[in-house]
């Protein structure tokens, strides 16, 4: 069973019967895709959006 990577449109809490995580990508099979996919719901993820960034950690201490 092979799944892929759907981004969910913005203003959609529930995909497949499930609530939508904070990413807002679901992985899902073809099947389970379909219904959600007619309605616009969600899209393929092409994986072009950028990586959340981490806040860098400064190494050394500031002195005062």
């Amino acid at each position: 069973m092979t799944t892929r990577a759907y981004d969910v449109s913005d203003d959609v809490p529930f995909v497949n019967g499930a609530p939508v995580p904070k990413a807002r990508v679901v992985h899902l099979t073809d099947a389970e895709a379909a219904f959600d996919l007619g309605l616009g719901r969600i899209k393929l993820n092409t994986g072009s959006k950028p990586a959340l960034r981490r806040r860098a950690i400064d190494a050394e201490p500031t002195k005062d």
